[in-house]
């Protein structure tokens, strides 16, 4: 039985009038923050991807080589840290639903990236549930680990298709949200935080 393709504007719309009803919960010292910013998250993610025909190096070689588990679809623009952002701009993200979706779209680019390369990136955030921190803004995360990017084109078998050598300024980035992001950099070194984890 062939499955009924997902509408991501069902998920949209989940996602804004949740996120609506459960603002007057933001900011109380008795929620949990984690479980209002994974409404955004989870309906993004669960909606499909727009994947920008981006692929790392890594993965490139993976998938030539036929190894599909070890490549997965990075969602590349952290959607939960632009729940931040939507939350504490009530106003113009819960108030229009059109500039809603605009941001809900932007997050649904990904990019493919090996498994272990997207581990690396997921170590660079941090949320308990109350604390949310990140080691670099979304923009810098793949330089920072050395990640080189290719464009491809083409469809059907991986083998058949071109790859062209791209700056990390084709990562099509909403610069509202990077500028939110430049709040939550933390200052402790990365190797610190990795012995609490």
């Amino acid at each position: 039985m062939k499955q009924k393709p997902k509408n991501p504007n069902e998920y949209c719309l989940t996602a804004f009038y949740s996120m609506r009803a459960n603002l007057f919960r933001w900011k109380k010292p008795e929620t949990d923050i984690r479980s209002l910013t994974r409404i955004f998250y989870v309906n993004v993610h669960d909606s499909g991807k727009d994947n920008i025909k981006l692929i790392s190096e890594t993965a490139m070689k993976y998938k030539l080589s036929g190894v599909q588990k070890t490549t997965t679809d990075d969602h590349y623009t952290r959607p939960q840290a632009q729940a931040y952002m939507i939350y504490d701009n009530p106003d113009k993200y819960l108030d229009n639903y059109d500039v809603f979706r605009n941001v809900f779209f932007n997050a649904r680019k990904t990019i493919t990236v090996a498994k272990d390369e997207n581990d690396l990136f997921s170590k660079d955030t941090i949320n308990d549930g109350y604390n949310f921190s990140i080691g670099s803004r979304s923009d810098e995360l793949y330089q920072k680990h050395g990640v080189m990017l290719l464009r491809y084109s083409g469809n059907g078998k991986w083998i058949n298709r071109k790859f062209e050598r791209v700056s990390h300024d084709a990562m099509v980035f909403n610069d509202e949200a990077l500028l939110n992001e430049n709040r939550f950099i933390r200052e402790t070194p990365p190797n610190i935080l990795r012995f609490f984890n």
